[in-house]
């Protein structure tokens, strides 16, 4: 049986990169896995979406009266200073519905605010989520429907990634960690109205 004989092109190659001094094939090694996740990237959905529900033993206005007044955000969502003791919160002068917007700063949760974008009294709320400090943000919406035994409240967030490829690896990891904050959201907001 014959052996199998390389192509020219091939072993010429080979023989370039053992010229190579190392530091220059580490380099180009790199470059060329950066590269191959970049492109990988690319064939991840570039939209991502979250979302999480709880039935509320509660009717929708007074479950509306919580989510859109961002003044009661910090008592049930993870926004507070527990999540960052050094959060700093202020509110424009619309405080309630469209238009209402809630800033902070902290160390922890850097800079960033809530505005409200729309809404449908006792139906539906989009806010607009933006972290200034890392130049992010994404859209969060809350949608109660009427139960018979109260409430489903569903929140959402929802993004678009765009041509960014380290966004949309980014991604992939937030499922887990924007779902938690979801729940714990939604069953402190169960707590306050069930209370009330």
């Amino acid at each position: 049986m014959k052996a199998r004989s390389r192509h020219p092109l091939r072993t010429e190659a080979i023989a370039l990169l053992k010229r190579l001094p190392l530091w220059q094939r580490v380099v180009l090694a790199g470059s060329c896995a950066v590269l191959l996740l970049v492109s990988a990237a690319f064939l991840l959905p570039s939209t991502w979406l979250i979302q999480r529900s709880v039935l509320i033993a509660a009717p929708p206005a007074r479950i509306y009266s919580l989510i859109s007044d961002l003044r009661w955000w910090p008592r049930w969502t993870i926004w507070n200073r527990d999540l960052d003791p050094s959060l700093t919160v202020a509110f424009s002068t619309v405080k309630q519905g469209k238009g209402a917007v809630m800033r902070w700063w902290g160390d922890r949760v850097g800079d960033g605010s809530f505005e409200i974008v729309e809404t449908v009294p006792e139906r539906s709320l989009q806010y607009l989520f933006t972290l200034h400090s890392e130049n992010f943000a994404f859209l969060g919406s809350f949608q109660l429907d009427l139960h018979p035994d109260g409430t489903l409240v569903t929140w959402q967030l929802f993004g678009d990634e765009g041509y960014n490829p380290f966004g949309r690896f980014f991604a992939l990891f937030l499922e887990e960690s924007a779902g938690a904050s979801l729940e714990t959201g939604l069953h402190r907001l169960q707590r306050l109205c069930e209370a009330r």
